[in-house]
């Protein structure tokens, strides 16, 4: 009999013991992003073509010399672009603990080269338009 009552007395004990450990937690999930998690995210979007093809698949190697702006109407006969620069920018935003999306906006900077015969011409000419 004693050690029926021992026995329950432990039980309640252990019960008191594992039900005031349950607390609920006012810290709650770690919902920061580390650096090391950006570094990880930055590393696959610099290595996925998806995301790093832009500047050869834009940049036509056009060259050539400059016009003064003209309003005058042109008849187009081959275009081409020269990309200058490209910047990647990343942002993140946690969504919540196992999901981040994350934001790659890349600017590129250069020219675009349109090779026309200005109306009343025989000859083409080389137009030139800077771009962001």
């Amino acid at each position: 009999m004693k050690a029926r009552i021992l026995l329950s007395g432990v039980v309640v004990v252990f019960l008191a013991i594992l039900i005031t450990g349950c607390n609920k937690s006012v810290n709650g999930p770690d919902n920061s992003l580390s650096q090391t998690d950006r570094d990880v995210i930055s590393q696959l979007i610099s290595s996925d073509p998806l995301f790093t093809s832009d500047n050869s698949l834009l940049d036509d190697q056009g060259a050539g010399a400059s016009l003064a702006k003209d309003e005058t109407a042109i008849i187009p006969h081959a275009w081409g672009r020269k990309i200058i620069s490209a910047s990647r920018d990343v942002t993140y935003d946690q969504v919540n603990d196992t999901t981040v999306v994350a934001n790659a906006t890349t600017t590129m900077i250069g020219t675009l080269y349109i090779r026309a015969r200005y109306a009343g011409q025989t000859t083409d000419s080389l137009v030139t338009k800077p771009f962001t």
